[in-house]
């Protein structure tokens, strides 16, 4: 069983599908996993109760990460974090976004590259980030 921190973001370039986010949780609270659902964002709502599912985003994001044993989410400072404390990675990375983690296997359409700076997808529809299975994610917790 592994203590797994989620985090959930409204930004459209980093933000995981809000069903692929219940889905995952679905799934690995059922192969015995607890849940830990943080942000560092005042509107970030959680809509899921249960067994093995910890709401966590009322409470400081770096105090959860001291419990758990998994990143899982965007390569953003929640991740910084996790990583200096030595939490196993497992960034959700779009297709313009850099680092280790499961990636999109789509392409990005090319606005984000020509943004100065470079500060969310113009499609808002993420595209991207649909390419990035529940099940990928849960491959990449094991």
């Amino acid at each position: 069983m592994k203590r797994i921190a989620l985090q959930l973001t409204d930004r459209l370039k980093y933000r995981w599908p809000a069903e692929y986010c219940a889905e995952f949780i679905r799934k690995a609270v059922k192969q015995g996993h607890e849940v830990y659902v943080l942000a560092d964002e005042p509107n970030i709502k959680l809509d899921m109760k249960g067994e093995g599912i910890h709401d966590k985003l009322k409470e400081r994001p770096e105090d959860v990460l001291e419990t758990c044993d998994v990143f899982v989410g965007p390569p953003l400072r929640l991740a910084d974090i996790a990583k200096r404390r030595g939490l196993k990675q497992v960034r959700l990375l779009g297709a313009s976004l850099e680092g280790e983690g499961v990636r999109s296997t789509t392409f990005c359409a090319g606005c984000v590259q020509k943004m100065d700076p470079m500060l969310d997808c113009l499609w808002q529809d993420e595209l991207c980030m649909r390419e990035i299975s529940p099940n990928d994610v849960l491959e990449a917790v094991a």
